[in-house]
């Protein structure tokens, strides 16, 4: 097994790479303290053994673009990734990640912009995306991902949903429980979620 945790000070670019079958504590592949852009990357089947089982984001600034995340494993919270800081994902898939909580996401705190995505196939015994921060999504595909809750906007958190499709989920309960001071829903579309 590979320990790839980056823990880094600076700015770090990272473009057209593969990270595969790396293990941490904390972000399987990579574990971000700083400013971070990954580019048109795959990370693929990391594991860690907290949080973040692709990328734990604890610093100012993350940026995924044109991304393939998948296979991606934690055993708490983050299956895909974990994040404390400032995140934003475009053009990017989340695939058939898993953990205890944030099947494909967990936002412990901070926020996260998701725009033109796919979340599908994700698993988890809680939720796939754990809000604890500010999450906003635009135009995002939510399909056959699997678990107790699709989305949950915890405390003091903030949601904003547009233009999202939702479509062959399958849930125990609810596609989106809002426990939380402010959640928005716009342009939305449901089909075929059970």
């Amino acid at each position: 097994t590979n320990e790839a945790r980056k823990g880094t000070v600076g700015k770090v670019k990272i473009i057209d790479c593969e990270f595969k079958s790396n293990k941490s504590r904390l972000g399987g592949s990579i574990s971000n303290n700083s400013d971070l852009k990954v580019i048109t990357s795959k990370l693929l089947d990391n594991d860690a053994e907290e949080f973040g089982g692709c990328i734990f984001n604890n610093g100012d600034y993350a940026e995924i673009n044109d991304c393939l995340i998948k296979n991606n494993s934690a055993n708490e919270l983050g299956g895909g990734l974990c994040n404390r800081g400032k995140i934003t994902i475009q053009n990017s898939q989340l695939e058939k990640n898993s953990s205890k909580s944030g099947g494909a996401i967990s936002i412990d705190d901070g926020s996260v912009k998701i725009y033109e995505s796919k979340i599908a196939h994700n698993t988890s015994e809680e939720n796939i995306l754990k809000n604890n921060g500010r999450m906003e999504t635009y135009n995002v595909d939510f399909n056959n991902n699997k678990s107790k809750l699709l989305i949950s906007n915890n405390e003091e958190s903030i949601l904003s949903i547009s233009n999202g499709k939702f479509t062959e989920n399958n849930v125990e309960e609810y596609l989106i429980l809002n426990n939380a001071r402010s959640f928005s829903l716009s342009s939305a579309v449901f089909e075929n979620n059970r």
